[in-house]
């Protein structure tokens, strides 16, 4: 398994967590489907983040 997926597989779980403690504070309900399309865009944001300035590096070293 490569180390990028490894993070997104440790981060999904987490952010789900998270976001369901959130709304569990303060009493909202989420449809299951909304909860897994919020839950993935938040990790692919934090993944954007995270791999944005390793992939930059990365296209840099191949152009020379």
């Amino acid at each position: 398994m490569d180390w990028k997926n490894l993070v997104i597989a440790v981060l999904t779980p987490v952010v789900g967590f998270g976001v369901k403690a959130l709304f569990g504070l303060i009493g909202f309900e989420l449809d299951v489907a909304v909860f897994n399309a919020l839950v993935g865009a938040i990790v692919t944001y934090f993944a954007g983040l995270f791999f944005q300035a390793t992939g930059a590096k990365v296209i840099r070293s191949l152009r020379g």
